[in-house]
């Protein structure tokens, strides 16, 4: 018989539908097809597929920008160079030299290597914690993430049924009741785990020393609660052989099993289980304090007060009775023996959540995203989970897909920022959910295993597919799959993510520092006729702080707070004032000292020693800046400056290739550099340590004026 149903229906809703995709357990039916191909509810979703479209990272914009500055910077130094070339009178090829020089200079070459070996790192990070990323770039965006959007099932919870709450005597006990009272010990206790353990086709499995069960999570549920008691389903089920059942159908909405009551001539007892409206009206009799008795009136309306408690903590509830037959036809139905039955209890379960998730999303808040839950379980059960894990709280709404539908664009913009929880949603629901919010400029991320969940996931700025429950196309478009589904680990790729931002720009900092004060260096000494550095010298510099120095900071921890920062908004310039800051003080600072060094020794004693002196200062300037690069506000002491052996480790191999060109007579040809007198090279290895100090404070300074240090 078909419901008459006025207006739209959710999908989760709909009765008599089967739908294009979708697998048949049991049963036999005909049908009448009314949609085929691109019309079907599979169709729709392959068409939102196509019509999404992948946007680029926040990451290779950002890397798109950086490019698009440099190449006007290097333009800009090109056509200054030949104005001043031709300005001074010097031959077409110097002011190419020239111009070669600064070019080499500005461009940092290492960086493209540089940020894909930080990410990389990252990525085997986020590997080692349950996240597999499938699209690099994407690692960056992470760290941006403002709006998670969550499954429930198996995301935020367990994916596994479990018995709550008990009612027996009409009382209602939950979990700790149980254990800590003697309610175990009475006949209505011991009856209704009887009925629990027989009235269910639950087979147990041991795999290589593991207990495992088959059949229904809900006879699974109440399987396992039966052991979990202290009670055992084999000494149970050995005692009181199955004879007969009727199977649950959903007409009926019940389960009977008949067993033997212990031995062959005690006669039998059928147990009962299903829907307390369907259960409920075919009792007589009900079980209390081991007795017997008349049910009343008085105690159904108590009954249905128990079930009523139940379902508003969004429980899902079985009622529990049996009846006692000495005798059994062979040709038993529902009529003969689901009547005149003893009412012993109720059972409510629920799926619960997950143990980390309530730390996971106080963490989530306390970083200033917003966790959202999107499911197409009912609202009931969403809003009570929502509130256990507190993704819901004062304030927050939850509405259905239906009453989604229902909202204009204008509306829902209004309304978003107090939705928590969307339930019964449709594929469509979920795209409109992540486009709104990306509307209004956040930076999301969206979970989902299952096919439907596809067009959501390609349209996020991070699309989270689950590794377990997952199905393949959902994977496929994901940019993160998490091999435990579990919300939690989200959380931890964020942090990850946050700190692969921190890190790639402390090497973009790190690296434009170094080749802006090349450009100035260079380019001062040439407004004075001066040429500090050959173009081989500048590679040298180059190859040695652009290389490995630049690559161990990928390898740099995240600072303590990391998570209690606010996440950066996806509009937030790359270059905004504090980087710029960051990249352009210590390059001014770098540029003093090598150009006061080169005038000092140029006058003093001579232009060979005064470029030695100078190409050997600034290649161990670079070098002691990446301890500085490593942190934008702590300074190295507080970090400690072993704590990242990889780049200690860095260091030292470029120092040591560093003393190759600096004491080795054919190589010091090559690069136009000449030996030192012992007090020359004393100069040359303290003042860098000169230019950490300056740099360590101009840091602390830069971190005050731009409140850096504030959290959350």
């Amino acid at each position: 018989m078909t419901d008459k149903i006025d207006g739209n229906v959710a999908l989760a809703d709909r009765k008599n539908m089967l739908y294009s995709g979708s697998s048949v357990v049991y049963g036999r039916g005909e049908g009448v097809v009314v949609a085929t191909g691109m019309n079907t509810e599979i169709g729709k979703i392959a068409a939102l597929l196509s019509n999404t479209k992948e946007e680029l990272t926040p990451l290779q914009k950002k890397m798109n920008e950086i490019s698009r500055i440099l190449t006007w910077v290097v333009v800009a130094i090109g056509i200054i160079m030949v104005l001043l070339g031709l300005f001074q009178g010097t031959p077409w090829l110097e002011i190419f030299i020239l111009a070669v020089s600064l070019a080499v200079a500005a461009i940092p070459e290492g960086m493209v290597a540089a940020i894909t070996i930080v990410l990389s790192i990252g990525v085997q990070n986020m590997a080692k914690k349950n996240s597999i990323i499938r699209k690099m770039s994407s690692v960056e965006t992470l760290g941006a993430t403002e709006i998670i959007c969550s499954d429930k099932t198996g995301t935020l919870t367990q994916n596994k049924m479990t018995v709550t709450n008990v009612s027996v005597n009409l009382k209602e006990y939950d979990l700790d009741d149980i254990t800590s009272s003697n309610i175990k010990e009475s006949g209505e206790f011991s009856r209704i785990i009887e009925c629990m353990v027989l009235c269910n086709d639950m087979k147990e499995t041991d795999e290589i020393g593991e207990k495992k069960y088959l059949g229904d999570p809900t006879e699974i549920a109440l399987g396992v609660f039966a052991e979990n008691v202290n009670f055992s389903i084999y000494d149970i089920e050995a005692e009181h052989e199955r004879v007969a059942e009727l199977p649950f159908d959903s007409e009926r909405k019940m389960m009977t099993t008949i067993n033997r009551k212990g031995n062959l001539d005690a006669g039998f007892i059928a147990n009962v289980k299903g829907a307390l409206e369907s259960v409920l009206p075919r009792c007589t009799k009900i079980m209390l304090d081991g007795t017997v008795v008349d049910l009343t009136e008085k105690m159904r309306a108590k009954i249905l007060d128990l079930n009523l408690s139940m379902t508003n903590k969004a429980l899902r509830v079985l009622a529990f009775a049996y009846k006692e037959c000495d005798v059994i036809s062979e040709n038993m139905n529902g009529e003969e023996i689901e009547n005149e039955l003893v009412f012993i209890g109720l059972t409510g379960m629920i799926d619960p959540p997950r143990v980390e998730v309530k730390d996971a999303v106080k963490k989530c808040k306390q970083a200033g995203m917003i966790p959202v839950m999107i499911t197409g379980d009912n609202i009931q059960t969403a809003v009570a989970i929502a509130t256990d894990i507190g993704i819901m709280e004062k304030g927050h709404i939850a509405i259905t897909g239906k009453e989604l539908d229902e909202l204009s664009d204008e509306e829902f913009k209004e309304k978003i920022q107090n939705i928590r929880v969307y339930a019964r949603v449709s594929p469509e629901n979920k795209v409109r959910i992540v486009d709104m919010w990306k509307i209004l400029g956040k930076t999301v991320a969206m979970t989902g295993d299952g096919v439907n969940d596809a067009p959501a996931l390609k349209a996020a700025d991070i699309g989270v597919g689950m590794g377990i429950t997952g199905t393949e196309v959902s994977k496929n478009v994901a940019s993160m799959i998490l091999t435990d589904d579990n919300f939690a680990s989200i959380v931890t790729a964020v942090e990850e993510g946050r700190r692969i931002y921190n890190n790639i720009q402390n090497v973009i900092a790190y690296l434009l520092a170094s080749n802006i004060a090349e450009v100035i260096i260079v380019f001062i000494a040439t407004l004075f006729g001066k040429t500090i550095f050959t173009p081989l010298q500048l590679l040298w510099i180059n190859l040695i702080s652009d290389t490995v120095p630049a690559i161990t900071l990928g390898f740099e921890k995240a600072h303590k707070n990391i998570m209690m920062e606010k996440p950066r908004s996806n509009n937030e310039k790359f270059f905004n004032p504090f980087l710029v800051t960051r990249i352009v003080v210590p390059a001014i600072i770098k540029s003093i000292i090598i150009l006061s060094l080169y005038m000092y020794f140029e006058y003093t004693i001579s232009h060979v020693v005064a470029v030695t002196i100078s190409f050997i200062t600034l290649v161990f300037i670079e070098l002691l800046f990446a301890e500085v690069a490593r942190s934008d506000r702590e300074s190295i002491l507080k970090i400690g400056i072993c704590s990242n052996p990889q780049m200690l480790l860095g260091i030292l191999g470029s120092i040591a290739l560093q003393c190759l060109v600096m004491f080795i007579k054919p190589v010091q040809e090559i690069f136009n550099i000449v030996n030192l007198s012992m007090g020359q090279y004393v100069v040359a290895f303290l003042a860098p340590f000169v230019f950490v100090i300056l740099a360590e404070l101009a840091k602390h300074i830069i971190a005050k004026v731009f409140k850096k240090a504030e959290v959350l």
